[in-house]
């Protein structure tokens, strides 16, 4: 301690006077910060290689964790691959599966396969498109072997579309094209001819054929004579340009089956082309038993076809049938029963009744059917439909009921219009396949006694003078005389039948989907329509 003081005298004090003080050495005072200072850079190294080394290691599981990522994604990638291979080449086991597969080293991929594309909302203008896409959803996974409960996930999700190629036609009808010839085909399959009434005023335009006995106009015009006048003026009036016969096409009867002199009335005096044919005396078309459920495309979703009596309860006013997208996407529809269409009523799609007894009845005013357009096949403009209706029974026009048909209509037992009013009004476009057709009745014209044919017969021959024709000063066609009062039979047709225009029917098989690969093709085609991805 004392040569760590000064001593008193040193400092001018005495002891006396300050017994208690001392005074440090400078040079101790510079000692001890020496120390502090090394401490502190001591403190401080220790920091910055403890921070380097922290560094250093979140570089390296940064690089860890980027390889992984890189890995990851790249599984998912090879998953959404591999899946639309399979898609194409057939392999796939479809909607609501999912793939797996392996790259090795811990990175492997799942893939999803779902119905339809999230995009797709009912306002979209692509909504229709929703039941031919599907959706694919690929997560690859990257483990690290070193740390098994670190891993990296990344996604893919792609929608595919369903390009069409081709209809499965493997079961289509071997007279299946003949019969599309014909806006009517009345096949009789009995050996017993079955009467085909035909009554004015009505119209079928394009071919029409009847295996039966076709009865032409054999309730009016009750007086012979003004029956060949008025149909011989039918011809006249078509060839002056107004055409109210009830054929336009050539006509095909067998002629074994027929009375009368039907051909001379149909070649005379109507001016139609008849030819002969043999009746077959079966059923050219074999009724599709059993059928509840549908399918697009192979792997695609299984549609279950609603009841009419699940959807509706009970045949009502203004029901609306029409196809969803979601669970319905050709608008098929089946009845175990009668069913009614009422005023108002609408359905867009098919409409499957098994049963044998069974009557489809078209009997409100605003009714309308019509079949759904199937997506037009790649590099063709032509529409392509499911028949409107597949009926094992009747379908039957009623009385006073107004009705638009669009589509191929099939009766196993008949189509008929009911006898009625002469403001019934049916306008179908497409065509009409059944054992029996008939077009009963007019109430009014069939009101119009025998005698009364025959004076308003004398009174129109007793007006006809051709001079007169261009003053307007004389009437030229019987058909236009009797739409004057008291007769007011207007001769232009309110039951028409017309072929369609650039749209054909397809005969599906039921148990197998609509959509098949082209002949050539592995598999089913498909293009993309979006691409997403997204680290998880």
């Amino acid at each position: 301690m004392n040569d760590c003081r000064l001593q008193i005298e040193d400092c001018g004090l005495s002891a006396v006077d300050n017994p208690k003080s001392e005074i440090r050495n400078p040079k101790c005072a510079r000692r001890g910060m020496a120390v502090v200072l090394v401490l502190g850079l001591l403190a401080l190294t220790l920091t910055l290689s403890y921070a380097m080394l922290r560094m250093e290691y979140q570089v390296e599981q940064s690089q860890t964790n980027i390889s992984g990522l890189d890995k990851a994604r790249l599984a998912a990638v090879t998953g959404i691959s591999v899946a639309l291979r399979k898609m194409h080449d057939g392999t796939w086991a479809g909607v609501d599966t999912t793939l797996h597969g392996s790259l090795g080293s811990g990175v492997v991929y799942d893939v999803g396969f779902a119905t339809g594309d999230p995009s797709l909302t009912s306002s979209h203008p692509s909504y229709g498109e929703y039941p031919y896409r599907v959706t694919l959803s690929s997560v690859g996974t990257a483990v690290d072997p070193a740390q098994p409960n670190a891993q990296v996930t990344y996604r893919v999700q792609t929608v595919a579309q369903l390009t069409r190629r081709q209809l499965n036609a493997a079961t289509t009808p071997s007279r299946w094209s003949q019969l599309n010839t014909y806006t009517v085909y009345q096949w009789n399959a009995s050996s017993t001819p079955r009467d085909m009434p035909i009554e004015l005023p009505c119209q079928i335009r394009g071919n029409a054929c009847f295996e039966g006995r076709l009865r032409l106009c054999q309730a009016y015009p009750k007086y012979q004579g003004s029956r060949e006048r008025y149909l011989k003026d039918l011809k006249l009036f078509a060839q002056a340009g107004t055409d109210y016969r009830p054929f336009t096409g050539t006509v095909a009867l067998d002629n074994t089956r027929q009375s009368g002199g039907v051909n001379s009335e149909l070649t005379d005096w109507l001016g139609v082309n008849v030819v002969g044919i043999s009746g077959n005396s079966s059923v050219p078309l074999t009724f599709p038993s059993g059928v509840t459920t549908y399918q697009l495309f192979s792997g695609g979703k299984v549609y279950a076809i609603p009841r009419l009596q699940d959807v509706l309860i009970t045949p009502a006013k203004n029901q609306i049938l029409a196809p969803d997208p979601l669970t319905n996407p050709l608008g098929v529809f089946r009845t175990d029963g009668n069913w009614n269409f009422m005023m108002g009523s609408k359905l867009t799609g098919t409409l499957l009744c098994e049963n044998s007894t069974a009557v489809i009845t078209l009997s409100g005013t605003g009714v309308q059917l019509s079949g759904m357009n199937l997506p037009n096949l790649e590099g063709s403009s032509a529409s392509s439909q499911l028949p409107l209706a597949i009926v094992k029974n009747d379908v039957v026009a009623a009385s006073s009921s107004i009705c638009t048909i669009n589509g191929l209509v099939i009766a196993w037992n008949q189509f008929v219009v009911s006898a009625g009013t002469k403001g019934t009004m049916l306008t179908l476009t497409g065509r009409v396949f059944a054992d029996g057709f008939g077009i009963n009745a007019r109430t009014e014209w069939n009101a119009v006694s025998e005698v009364q044919w025959q004076q308003s017969l004398n009174d129109f021959l007793a007006q006809y003078n051709p001079l007169l024709f261009p003053l307007g000063l004389s009437e030229q066609y019987y058909p236009r005389w009797m739409e004057r009062s008291p007769y007011l039979l207007v001769a232009a047709p309110k039951l028409n039948f017309a072929p369609p225009t650039n749209v054909t029917y397809h005969w599906p098989n039921w148990s197998q989907p609509i959509y098949v690969k082209a002949d050539g093709d592995a598999g089913l085609r498909w293009n993309l329509v979006s691409w997403g991805e997204s680290s998880q």
